[in-house]
């Protein structure tokens, strides 16, 4: 019986691993969930086929009584409970906050399972991970061959429908040619970047001695398809952070790791008011970076309007017609474009602090533990990426994998 429980945890396990680029779901389209009589996917709740998959596995972990918090665990669980009740009655729509809440929640969980899960190792969850990011970015390279989607039944992986000539798609030229840049079956074109830089960092630093010839065309496909994006901020921070990691080779592990974390979120803190001066001047630096200096700028004047407890958790899209007229430019209708700002704007002081300490302590756990120092990178990498947009706290297939892997970070019974 047991090894039938085991059987099915492992196919369960892994068929969760292969699926996290998808993004099959139900949307619930509430009165709420419209901004203008526009729908709005950010503020529609949605249950993916990865979230059903997910609550399978948390309950795994009350059926085989796996479930064991400590006192400290308790203690941070009772801080964010309260914390979300005050944040919730400060809301500015209680439903998308509670929702909010209730998504976290399952994140923690997850993340609890992959730290006290020890049917995969480090290495094979890894393997999984890599085939799945190989054979989802073979879907973007097709994609950018065709100047379309592939349609037919990659529309259950969550494939969307649209070509080239769709209005408001992203495109990049090369050789005096627009091209249809690699979405996958992803939201944006950045956000499948960040997702397959996270597991080819992974992949290049764990497996760079391997041998296995599979393994490296699976790397391959990922950094093809990485470069067909053309997502200038996972290049950027790429490259940042693979400079960080052979600093720390070539003159032995740096001592200032948590230092570069905290200069790059009082970056991202100080943005605002850079924003509001650029913003204030007239100049224009282009539609991409004027979009995110102009939700900086917002995102400014909610923080001071609701600096201690926030607008409340994902109502920034709601708010942001507050400050600026979005039936100008409809491109406003989504969260600004830093991790840090929105964490701030949601959920106010006592948020972007909680925040920060649950980083610092990743941080402190990844380089206390060798086996896990790889992740101290992966962080970095999210923390970098994250100054660009806001991906790794909105888009199903991000978060899901951040939570894989600071579970994984957690977990010492495994290497």
């Amino acid at each position: 019986m047991k090894r039938n429980f085991e059987f099915l945890e492992k196919a369960l396990l892994a068929t969760f691993l292969f699926l996290l680029p998808t993004q099959l779901g139900y949307h619930f389209w509430y009165q709420w969930s419209y901004v203008f009589g526009i729908r709005v996917d950010y503020l529609s709740p949605t249950i993916y086929l990865t979230d059903i998959l997910s609550i399978i596995l948390i309950l795994v972990l009350f059926l085989d009584k796996k479930l064991n918090f400590s006192k400290f665990n308790i203690s941070i669980l009772i801080i964010i409970f309260l914390f979300s009740i005050a944040n919730i009655i400060n809301s500015t729509n209680y439903f998308i906050t509670i929702f909010r809440w209730v998504k976290l929640l399952e994140l923690l969980l997850l993340s609890y399972y992959f730290s006290k899960q020890t049917i995969f190792s480090q290495s094979t969850l890894l393997k999984i991970l890599l085939f799945s990011s190989a054979a989802f970015s073979l879907i973007g390279v097709a994609q950018f061959l065709l100047h379309r989607t592939i349609g037919g039944l990659f529309y259950l992986l969550g494939e969307r429908s649209f070509n080239q000539s769709t209005p408001g798609i992203a495109l990049f030229n090369f050789a005096n040619k627009e091209h249809l840049r690699a979405y996958s079956t992803f939201s944006h074109p950045n956000s499948l970047a960040g997702y397959m830089s996270v597991v080819l960092l992974f992949s290049i630093f764990s497996f760079y001695k391997s041998t296995n010839i599979l393994e490296k065309i699976e790397i391959l496909l990922i950094v093809i398809c990485l470069l067909l994006t053309n997502s200038y901020s996972s290049f950027i921070s790429l490259f940042f952070v693979i400079s960080i990691y052979l600093l720390d080779h070539i003159f032995g592990w740096i001592k200032i790791n948590k230092v570069i974390i905290v200069l790059l979120i009082l970056v991202s803190l100080v943005l605002p008011l850079v924003s509001q001066n650029i913003v204030r001047s007239g100049y224009n630096f282009g539609e991409n970076i004027q979009q995110r200096l102009e939700l900086s700028y917002v995102s400014g004047k909610m923080i001071s309007g609701n600096f201690w407890l926030g607008t409340g958790a994902g109502t920034f899209v709601t708010n942001v017609t507050k400050y600026k007229s979005a039936t100008k430019y409809l491109w406003y209708l989504q969260p600004v474009h830093n991790i840090f700002l929105l964490v701030f704007s949601d959920t106010g002081i006592f948020g972007i602090v909680l925040f920060y300490l649950l980083i610092m302590f990743a941080v402190g756990k990844s380089q206390h533990n060798i086996s896990k120092r790889i992740i101290y990178y992966i962080l970095l990498f999210v923390v970098t990426s994250g100054l660009f947009d806001h991906y790794w706290l909105t888009l199903q297939q991000n978060i899901l994998l951040l939570s894989v892997f600071m579970g994984t970070l957690f977990n010492d019974k495994i290497a």
